[in-house]
């Protein structure tokens, strides 16, 4: 491939929410599958290959990819943070990698380049997004104190104090390859769940004195993930509005 930044776009999940015929990653936003339109906003920049994680009707996604797409299988969904660890071989090969969900649709070419600019001025380690929401999601909350990072708590982890905070993590990384080797493997299973979640990387990190960078969206609505048919709904009059 010859590039040093790849995009791993995790779509290995059920989606069962979104009461669908399609696999989740295939379910149609106005007409185009959630995953292609991820592709398609990466394939739009340069020196950046693409991964996809798949599992649940895997044979189904990997019709529609072309063959410049690599892809890793998770046949356990066992998280987030699996999803990375069964993706080691792939990773391994880059600098650097993007790490987003496959129903956060979005995302633009804008934003992707908001981030690597913030990410190397920074000198970070990792970087993500986060955004001011104005109604509630299980999405986990970003911990500051006097306006600095000092924690990224999951919902489920989330105390009641935490559980109001309304900057919330959305799980689009950028992320240098040798801080996925050096604190992957200290992820702990949450026993609620049962699944490793890969935002627990970047308390790990932060604990450990790593670089964290955050780049706060003033539009909550570009880091809208899709998992029920009302946020579907929600996202295609967005998008029909001009909104984003």
């Amino acid at each position: 491939m010859g590039n040093k930044t790849l995009a791993l776009i995790l779509a290995a999940g059920k989606g069962t929410r979104l009461n669908s015929k399609y696999p989740k990653p295939l379910v149609p936003v106005l007409g185009v599958p959630m995953l292609h339109r991820i592709i398609n906003t990466f394939e739009s920049l340069s020196d950046i290959d693409i991964g996809v994680v798949i599992g649940n009707r895997s044979d189904e996604i990997l019709k529609t990819l072309n063959s410049k797409i690599q892809y890793v299988y998770q046949r356990k969904q066992l998280g987030t943070a699996h999803a990375v660890k069964e993706s080691k071989d792939l990773i391994d090969k880059y600098e650097k990698v993007f790490i987003m969900p496959a129903d956060s649709v979005l995302i633009n070419k804008s934003h992707i380049d908001d981030l690597i600019n913030s990410h190397f001025k920074s000198n970070a380690s990792c970087s993500f997004f986060s955004a001011d929401f104005p109604f509630d999601l299980p999405y986990a909350k970003i911990i500051r104190h006097n306006g600095k990072l000092i924690d990224c708590v999951e919902d489920i982890d989330a105390n009641e104090k935490q559980k109001q905070i309304r900057e919330f993590f959305t799980s689009h990384y950028l992320i240098n390859t040798s801080a996925i080797k050096k604190y992957i493997d200290r992820i702990k299973i949450k026993s609620i769940s049962g699944e490793y979640f890969l935002t627990d990387i970047i308390s790990i990190m932060i604990k450990n004195k790593e670089k964290v960078n955050v780049v706060k969206i003033e539009n909550y609505k570009f880091l809208m993930g899709i998992n029920t048919l009302q946020e579907l709904e929600m996202v295609e009059k967005w998008i029909l509005s001009g909104e984003v």
